[in-house]
């Protein structure tokens, strides 16, 4: 059995003085364009008239008639047994996987498809033109990062198992203790998971959330997830909600503080854990979200949780988080 797609279509779609000006045939063929099971992220599919009519009950001469309008318009064209939608596009909430499985379905059509698509979708096809230069460019980057990994020598990779080794120890050390000190308080893993898939997307519950989707990575949702959640199970009484949208705005402040403030993923996560452990933080870090926000002294609350991981485990800081601490490690 195919499974069921799904597609955004807005409830103004009926208050649309356009639609509002169709007859009853014409407003079924126009909804049954965004919404059969040959559309895809693209808004251009190989469909023929005679399938139209089947599934509609619409007659041959109608549908015809209805195309010449919908063109007439910009609204929709039927050209060599393709539908194409313009206006497709701009009209779904796409996120990164949504944006190649379009780049994908353009990359298979026909090629004078492809032509009357630039020429009709001119909005639609320069933003996914964009998108498939950015995917191409982001595609070149990491091809280049995996050649020069695979350029290091022997020596580097024994190096790094010594030190996945000792980090492995120190973790099982940090988890016995814990263990002992709060019998069934497990460490949270910050394990990566598989990121949204198109359905989770689609249902996320805000605007706003999709933005957020759309401008962090999986790395930093996952933090965000698993700190919520490890706290939660600590402090029940005072963190009481770990819904999907406040991983999000947690994952979108981890990505602050890597954009705006120049932490590394790796040093954020080691500095959250520590004061996960630390008797004196543990209850003052219960929002992610929150992290950013001046402390009394005037400095975020990440900065100052920073300072003392810093001077307990002397980690090495980029020249600009050397800065922003300065005048904390001055005494």
């Amino acid at each position: 059995m195919a499974k069921d797609k799904r597609r955004s279509i807005q409830t103004k779609i009926w208050s649309d003085p356009w639609v509002e000006s169709l007859n009853p045939k014409q407003k079924l063929l126009w909804i049954y364009l965004l919404t059969n099971s040959h559309t895809n992220l693209l808004g251009v599919y190989e469909i023929s008239i005679k399938r139209i009519c089947f599934e509609t009950e619409l007659k041959k001469e109608a549908v015809k008639n209805a195309f010449e309008g919908f063109e007439s318009v910009k609204k929709a064209y039927y050209k060599n047994n393709h539908v194409i939608i313009p206006n497709f596009i701009p009209n779904q909430e796409m996120n990164n996987n949504m944006w190649k499985a379009a780049i994908a379905k353009f990359n298979e059509l026909p090629k004078s498809i492809k032509n009357i698509y630039k020429e009709k979708a001119l909005k639609g096809f320069e933003r996914l033109k964009n998108i498939c230069e950015a995917f191409e460019k982001y595609e070149i980057e990491s091809e280049s990062e995996s050649e020069s990994e695979e350029k290091k020598g022997e020596e580097g990779k024994e190096d790094e198992e010594d030190e996945q080794k000792t980090e492995d120890s120190d973790k099982d050390k940090d988890k016995d203790k814990d263990n002992k000190k709060n019998k069934g308080d497990k460490s949270p893993d910050f394990s990566n998971e598989s990121f949204f898939d198109d359905e989770t997307f689609y249902h996320l519950p805000t605007k706003e959330c999709k933005k957020i989707a759309n401008r962090i990575n999986q790395k930093q949702f996952e933090l965000s997830k698993s700190f919520t959640q490890y706290q939660k199970n600590q402090f029940p009484e005072l963190v009481k909600n770990d819904s999907i949208k406040k991983y999000l705005k947690g994952a979108d402040t981890v990505r602050l503080l890597i954009e705006q403030d120049d932490f590394s993923f790796e040093k954020i996560k080691k500095a959250l854990k520590w004061g996960l452990r630390d008797d004196f933080w543990n209850d003052k870090i219960l929002s992610l979200a929150a992290i950013r926000k001046k402390s009394k002294n005037g400095n975020e609350k990440f900065v100052n949780l920073y300072k003392m991981y810093m001077n307990k485990h002397k980690d090495s800081v980029t020249e600009k988080n050397a800065k922003l601490l300065k005048k904390h490690l001055e005494e």
